[in-house]
């Protein structure tokens, strides 16, 4: 580990210790060596090691840190060691029968677009929940409304021309305004 370099490490679950790397940022490597504080040393993929603006990483409880304690606690029986020898360690290896269920959602979107009188309730139709999803539509209707009534009244005057003599004067017809009318 002559050309590593360390830095601290958190994972998602709140453990610390060193990851080392050949740099923080350009290691081109799959992998790291992460020593945490509780005693666990492993091999992490680097995408699961993201830079925190403190500089340090978090791991991600995906990786191999949770898989370790997850074997650990998941075991039913008491594990058979199996001891080999290499240049002097003991490795005990495990076998875990571990069954997963996989749940898998599908979801659609049907458009109806359809007026309803009250609101749709969500139901179950077999393995179908239907969610119903509803939006409040304000209705325009034109209609002529008759609002006032003007009325005009029009009436009409009938007026009649007069002669009249003025004395030492040429006869003369005069409209009502006093205007001399030509006849």
């Amino acid at each position: 580990m002559a050309n590593y370099q360390q830095f601290p490490v958190t994972t998602a679950a709140g453990i610390t210790g060193l990851v080392f790397r050949n740099s923080r940022f350009l290691d081109k490597s799959d992998a790291s060596l992460v020593k945490l504080d509780d005693g666990r040393e492993f091999q992490a993929p680097n995408n699961a090691l993201h830079v925190q603006p403190d500089g340090s990483f978090l791991l991600e409880d995906g990786a191999q840190v949770q898989e370790d304690s997850a074997a650990a606690e998941e075991v039913q029986q008491p594990p058979t060691p199996v001891r080999t020898r290499n240049e002097g360690n003991v490795n005990h290896n495990f076998t875990v029968n571990e069954s997963l269920l996989e749940e898998a959602v599908n979801v659609e979107r049907v458009a109806v677009n359809r007026f309803i009188d009250k609101p749709a309730e969500t139901r179950q139709e077999g393995d179908v929940t239907i969610v119903p999803v509803m939006e409040e539509v304000l209705v325009v209707q034109r209609r002529l409304m008759l609002k006032e009534e003007i009325r005009i009244t029009r009436r009409r005057e009938q007026r009649k021309l007069r002669k009249v003599v003025l004395p030492g004067a040429e006869p003369r017809i005069l409209g009502a305004d006093g205007r001399d009318i030509e006849s």
